[in-house]
Protein backbone atom coordinates (compact mmCIF):
# COMPACT_ATOMS: atom_id res chain seq x y z
CA UNK A 1 0.00 0.00 0.00
CA UNK A 2 1.39 3.36 -1.27
CA UNK A 3 1.75 6.07 1.54
CA UNK A 4 1.45 9.66 0.69
CA UNK A 5 2.66 12.69 3.25
CA UNK A 6 -1.17 14.85 1.63
CA UNK A 7 -3.45 13.22 0.44
CA UNK A 8 -5.53 16.89 0.08
CA UNK A 9 -4.61 18.46 -2.64
CA UNK A 10 -6.89 19.90 -5.76
CA UNK A 11 -10.03 21.76 -3.74
CA UNK A 12 -9.01 20.03 -0.97
CA UNK A 13 -10.08 16.85 -2.01
CA UNK A 14 -8.62 13.52 -1.08
CA UNK A 15 -6.41 12.07 -3.62
CA UNK A 16 -6.06 8.30 -4.20
CA UNK A 17 -2.57 7.57 -4.90
CA UNK A 18 -3.53 4.05 -5.71
CA UNK A 19 -5.38 4.67 -8.67
CA UNK A 20 -4.14 8.62 -9.33
CA UNK A 21 -8.28 9.86 -9.29
CA UNK A 22 -9.91 12.08 -6.35
CA UNK A 23 -12.58 10.62 -4.21
CA UNK A 24 -15.29 13.22 -4.03
CA UNK A 25 -17.97 10.83 -2.39
CA UNK A 26 -20.36 10.12 -4.44
CA UNK A 27 -17.44 9.33 -7.09
CA UNK A 28 -14.24 9.14 -8.55
CA UNK A 29 -12.50 12.11 -10.63
CA UNK A 30 -9.72 11.01 -12.48
CA UNK A 31 -7.45 14.15 -13.46
CA UNK A 32 -5.96 12.92 -16.38
CA UNK A 33 -8.78 12.52 -18.31
CA UNK A 34 -10.35 15.67 -17.05
CA UNK A 35 -13.78 14.00 -16.23
CA UNK A 36 -16.02 11.97 -13.21
CA UNK A 37 -15.70 8.16 -13.87
CA UNK A 38 -19.15 7.60 -13.53
CA UNK A 39 -22.47 9.65 -14.03
CA UNK A 40 -23.81 12.56 -12.30
CA UNK A 41 -26.40 10.87 -9.83
CA UNK A 42 -28.48 13.59 -9.99
CA UNK A 43 -28.01 14.18 -14.11
CA UNK A 44 -27.31 17.75 -14.13
CA UNK A 45 -26.99 19.34 -16.83
CA UNK A 46 -26.33 18.03 -20.62
CA UNK A 47 -22.81 16.02 -19.60
CA UNK A 48 -22.77 14.06 -16.58
CA UNK A 49 -19.33 13.07 -16.47
CA UNK A 50 -17.34 16.78 -16.52
CA UNK A 51 -16.84 18.72 -13.16
CA UNK A 52 -18.74 21.75 -12.20
CA UNK A 53 -19.82 22.05 -15.87
CA UNK A 54 -16.19 22.82 -16.93
CA UNK A 55 -15.93 25.91 -14.90
CA UNK A 56 -13.98 24.95 -11.63
CA UNK A 57 -13.18 28.53 -11.54
CA UNK A 58 -16.39 29.42 -10.52
CA UNK A 59 -18.15 26.10 -8.90
CA UNK A 60 -16.96 23.53 -6.56
CA UNK A 61 -18.25 20.22 -6.26
CA UNK A 62 -17.31 18.59 -3.54
CA UNK A 63 -19.83 15.24 -3.18
CA UNK A 64 -19.75 14.65 -7.37
CA UNK A 65 -22.97 16.11 -7.05
CA UNK A 66 -23.72 19.63 -9.01
CA UNK A 67 -23.11 23.55 -7.66
CA UNK A 68 -26.44 25.95 -7.72
CA UNK A 69 -27.40 28.28 -6.63
CA UNK A 70 -29.17 28.82 -3.56
CA UNK A 71 -31.34 31.62 -4.66
CA UNK A 72 -32.43 29.46 -7.81
CA UNK A 73 -32.99 26.12 -5.91
CA UNK A 74 -35.38 27.95 -3.19
CA UNK A 75 -37.14 30.08 -5.42
CA UNK A 76 -37.57 27.26 -7.98
CA UNK A 77 -39.08 24.92 -5.41
CA UNK A 78 -41.52 28.34 -4.92
CA UNK A 79 -39.77 29.17 -1.17
CA UNK A 80 -38.59 33.05 -0.66
CA UNK A 81 -35.66 34.52 -0.43
CA UNK A 82 -34.93 38.10 1.59
CA UNK A 83 -31.32 39.96 1.54
CA UNK A 84 -31.08 42.48 4.75
CA UNK A 85 -28.76 44.88 3.26
CA UNK A 86 -27.89 46.78 6.49
CA UNK A 87 -26.67 43.34 8.30
CA UNK A 88 -25.64 41.68 5.06
CA UNK A 89 -27.18 38.55 5.60
CA UNK A 90 -29.97 36.28 3.39
CA UNK A 91 -32.54 34.68 4.18
CA UNK A 92 -33.66 31.23 2.55
CA UNK A 93 -37.49 29.87 3.08
CA UNK A 94 -38.46 26.39 1.43
CA UNK A 95 -41.09 24.40 3.22
CA UNK A 96 -41.25 25.53 6.68
CA UNK A 97 -37.16 24.92 6.74
CA UNK A 98 -35.32 28.64 7.21
CA UNK A 99 -31.33 29.38 7.23
CA UNK A 100 -29.11 32.16 7.16
CA UNK A 101 -26.50 33.10 5.70
CA UNK A 102 -23.76 36.16 5.41
CA UNK A 103 -22.92 37.49 1.76
CA UNK A 104 -19.64 35.67 2.82
CA UNK A 105 -21.17 32.28 3.05
CA UNK A 106 -20.72 31.77 6.54
CA UNK A 107 -24.22 30.24 8.26
CA UNK A 108 -25.14 28.13 11.12
CA UNK A 109 -26.28 24.73 9.23
CA UNK A 110 -22.69 23.52 8.67
CA UNK A 111 -22.49 22.95 4.99
CA UNK A 112 -20.53 24.81 2.46
CA UNK A 113 -21.85 28.15 0.86
CA UNK A 114 -19.52 29.81 -1.80
CA UNK A 115 -20.06 33.58 -3.05
CA UNK A 116 -19.33 33.83 -6.50
CA UNK A 117 -19.94 37.18 -8.31
CA UNK A 118 -22.20 38.47 -5.66
CA UNK A 119 -24.35 34.97 -5.75
CA UNK A 120 -24.17 32.80 -3.09
CA UNK A 121 -23.90 28.95 -4.45
CA UNK A 122 -24.23 26.06 -2.57
CA UNK A 123 -24.03 21.92 -2.86
CA UNK A 124 -27.54 20.44 -4.50
CA UNK A 125 -26.96 17.88 -1.94
CA UNK A 126 -26.88 20.12 0.88
CA UNK A 127 -29.96 21.65 0.26
CA UNK A 128 -31.86 18.78 -0.96
CA UNK A 129 -31.11 17.69 2.57
CA UNK A 130 -31.63 20.77 4.94
CA UNK A 131 -35.01 21.33 3.05
CA UNK A 132 -36.19 17.87 2.38
CA UNK A 133 -34.32 15.50 4.47
CA UNK A 134 -32.99 13.86 1.21
CA UNK A 135 -29.86 12.48 1.01
CA UNK A 136 -27.52 11.40 -1.75
CA UNK A 137 -27.98 7.46 -0.96
CA UNK A 138 -32.14 8.19 -1.65
CA UNK A 139 -31.04 10.23 -4.79
CA UNK A 140 -29.00 7.28 -6.24
CA UNK A 141 -32.07 5.36 -5.79
CA UNK A 142 -34.35 7.75 -8.02
CA UNK A 143 -35.77 10.18 -5.11
CA UNK A 144 -36.93 13.40 -6.77
CA UNK A 145 -38.40 17.04 -5.49
CA UNK A 146 -41.30 17.31 -7.87
CA UNK A 147 -44.15 19.96 -7.40
CA UNK A 148 -47.64 19.65 -6.62
CA UNK A 149 -50.33 22.43 -6.28
CA UNK A 150 -47.39 25.24 -5.97
CA UNK A 151 -45.64 23.44 -3.22
CA UNK A 152 -42.49 21.12 -3.61
CA UNK A 153 -42.86 17.48 -2.50
CA UNK A 154 -40.52 14.37 -1.80
CA UNK A 155 -41.58 12.26 -5.05
CA UNK A 156 -40.95 8.46 -4.46
CA UNK A 157 -42.53 7.05 -7.44
CA UNK A 158 -39.08 6.24 -8.73
CA UNK A 159 -37.71 4.02 -6.11
CA UNK A 160 -41.11 2.64 -5.09
CA UNK A 161 -41.31 1.41 -8.93
CA UNK A 162 -38.15 0.24 -8.93
CA UNK A 163 -38.64 -2.14 -5.36
CA UNK A 164 -41.87 -3.14 -6.79
CA UNK A 165 -40.16 -4.45 -10.38
CA UNK A 166 -37.34 -6.15 -8.74
CA UNK A 167 -39.00 -8.26 -6.29
CA UNK A 168 -41.55 -9.11 -9.61
CA UNK A 169 -40.59 -12.40 -9.69
CA UNK A 170 -40.86 -13.18 -5.53
CA UNK A 171 -44.12 -11.69 -5.54
CA UNK A 172 -45.56 -14.26 -8.72
CA UNK A 173 -44.04 -17.31 -6.99
CA UNK A 174 -46.63 -16.77 -4.21
CA UNK A 175 -49.21 -18.34 -7.09
CA UNK A 176 -52.01 -17.19 -4.85
CA UNK A 177 -51.02 -19.04 -1.97
CA UNK A 178 -52.91 -16.50 1.01
CA UNK A 179 -50.67 -17.70 4.30
CA UNK A 180 -47.10 -17.21 2.68
CA UNK A 181 -48.82 -13.42 1.05
CA UNK A 182 -49.97 -13.06 4.95
CA UNK A 183 -46.47 -13.32 5.93
CA UNK A 184 -44.90 -10.77 3.48
CA UNK A 185 -47.46 -7.89 3.75
CA UNK A 186 -49.18 -8.65 7.27
CA UNK A 187 -47.71 -7.35 10.59
CA UNK A 188 -44.23 -8.08 10.93
CA UNK A 189 -44.10 -8.81 7.37
CA UNK A 190 -40.75 -7.41 5.23
CA UNK A 191 -43.34 -5.35 3.19
CA UNK A 192 -45.87 -4.11 5.54
CA UNK A 193 -44.09 -0.56 4.92
CA UNK A 194 -46.19 0.64 7.79
CA UNK A 195 -45.06 -1.48 10.30
CA UNK A 196 -42.19 0.41 12.20
CA UNK A 197 -41.11 -0.85 15.64
CA UNK A 198 -37.33 0.12 16.58
CA UNK A 199 -37.07 -3.14 19.38
CA UNK A 200 -38.37 -5.56 16.54
CA UNK A 201 -34.22 -7.02 16.11
CA UNK A 202 -34.84 -8.68 12.91
CA UNK A 203 -36.44 -6.27 10.71
CA UNK A 204 -37.46 -3.03 12.38
CA UNK A 205 -37.23 -0.60 9.53
CA UNK A 206 -38.92 -1.97 6.86
CA UNK A 207 -39.63 1.01 4.52
CA UNK A 208 -35.73 1.61 4.03
CA UNK A 209 -35.25 -2.09 3.80
CA UNK A 210 -37.91 -2.46 0.99
CA UNK A 211 -37.74 0.96 -0.66
CA UNK A 212 -33.69 1.62 -0.37
CA UNK A 213 -35.06 5.06 0.91
CA UNK A 214 -35.18 7.40 4.28
CA UNK A 215 -38.30 7.05 6.21
CA UNK A 216 -39.60 10.84 6.71
CA UNK A 217 -42.42 10.36 9.21
CA UNK A 218 -45.66 9.10 9.19
CA UNK A 219 -47.08 12.16 8.90
CA UNK A 220 -45.19 13.36 5.66
CA UNK A 221 -46.37 13.88 2.67
CA UNK A 222 -44.83 12.61 -0.45
CA UNK A 223 -45.41 12.35 -4.39
CA UNK A 224 -46.57 8.68 -5.85
CA UNK A 225 -47.55 8.98 -9.11
CA UNK A 226 -48.87 12.08 -9.14
CA UNK A 227 -51.05 11.57 -5.95
CA UNK A 228 -49.93 12.93 -2.47
CA UNK A 229 -49.31 10.10 0.13
CA UNK A 230 -48.22 9.43 3.28
CA UNK A 231 -46.72 6.05 4.52
CA UNK A 232 -49.49 4.39 5.59
CA UNK A 233 -51.13 5.06 2.29
CA UNK A 234 -48.46 3.90 0.19
CA UNK A 235 -48.05 0.98 2.41
CA UNK A 236 -51.84 0.34 1.45
CA UNK A 237 -51.46 0.68 -2.61
CA UNK A 238 -48.33 -1.12 -2.31
CA UNK A 239 -50.68 -3.92 -0.58
CA UNK A 240 -53.14 -3.94 -3.52
CA UNK A 241 -50.21 -4.02 -5.86
CA UNK A 242 -48.21 -7.17 -4.60
CA UNK A 243 -51.88 -8.99 -3.99
CA UNK A 244 -52.36 -8.75 -7.61
CA UNK A 245 -48.80 -9.61 -8.84
CA UNK A 246 -49.29 -12.81 -6.70
CA UNK A 247 -52.40 -14.21 -7.70
CA UNK A 248 -54.14 -13.36 -4.51
CA UNK A 249 -58.00 -13.87 -4.38
CA UNK A 250 -60.07 -10.64 -4.58
CA UNK A 251 -62.48 -11.35 -1.66
CA UNK A 252 -59.56 -12.79 0.57
CA UNK A 253 -57.33 -9.90 0.24
CA UNK A 254 -59.64 -7.30 1.29
CA UNK A 255 -61.07 -9.57 3.40
CA UNK A 256 -57.87 -10.36 6.07
CA UNK A 257 -58.10 -6.26 6.60
CA UNK A 258 -61.39 -6.19 7.39
CA UNK A 259 -61.33 -8.74 9.56
CA UNK A 260 -58.39 -7.10 11.81
CA UNK A 261 -59.97 -3.66 11.69
CA UNK A 262 -63.08 -5.80 13.27
CA UNK A 263 -60.84 -7.30 15.61
CA UNK A 264 -59.23 -4.23 16.73
CA UNK A 265 -62.27 -1.41 16.82
CA UNK A 266 -65.51 -3.67 16.68
CA UNK A 267 -68.21 -1.71 14.77
CA UNK A 268 -65.93 1.81 14.99
CA UNK A 269 -63.63 3.72 12.40
CA UNK A 270 -64.66 2.31 9.48
CA UNK A 271 -64.45 5.27 7.19
CA UNK A 272 -61.06 4.50 7.79
CA UNK A 273 -60.78 0.59 6.82
CA UNK A 274 -63.50 1.79 3.73
CA UNK A 275 -60.79 4.76 2.78
CA UNK A 276 -57.67 1.91 2.75
CA UNK A 277 -59.92 -0.65 0.86
CA UNK A 278 -59.53 2.26 -1.90
CA UNK A 279 -56.06 2.47 -1.72
CA UNK A 280 -55.74 -1.46 -2.43
CA UNK A 281 -57.94 -0.61 -5.50
CA UNK A 282 -55.33 1.88 -6.73
CA UNK A 283 -52.23 -0.69 -5.89
CA UNK A 284 -54.36 -3.17 -8.28
CA UNK A 285 -54.77 -0.77 -10.89
CA UNK A 286 -51.44 0.31 -11.33
CA UNK A 287 -50.54 -3.09 -11.70
CA UNK A 288 -53.47 -3.91 -14.00
CA UNK A 289 -53.25 -1.22 -16.11
CA UNK A 290 -49.63 0.67 -15.51
CA UNK A 291 -51.94 3.48 -14.27
CA UNK A 292 -52.47 4.18 -10.13
CA UNK A 293 -56.29 5.22 -10.73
Amino acid sequence: MSSDANPFRYFGEYFDAESGDYYLRARYSAPGLGRFLSEDPVRDGSNWYVYCNNNPVRFIDSFGLSPVAIRDYTEGYAGAVEWDERLGVATFKLNDNVFYSTGSGYNLEGFTVSNINGKLYAEDSDLNYFYFGITPSDTEAGVKISMYDGKAYIDISDPVSNSLDSNYINFKSLSGNYWKFAELVGNEGPWNLKYRDENDLKNPFHWENALGITFWGYQTKMLLNGRLVTVEQVGNITYGYIATVAGIDRFLMRAGPAVNHFLGHFIFAWDNEFADQALFTLGENWYRTGVMQ
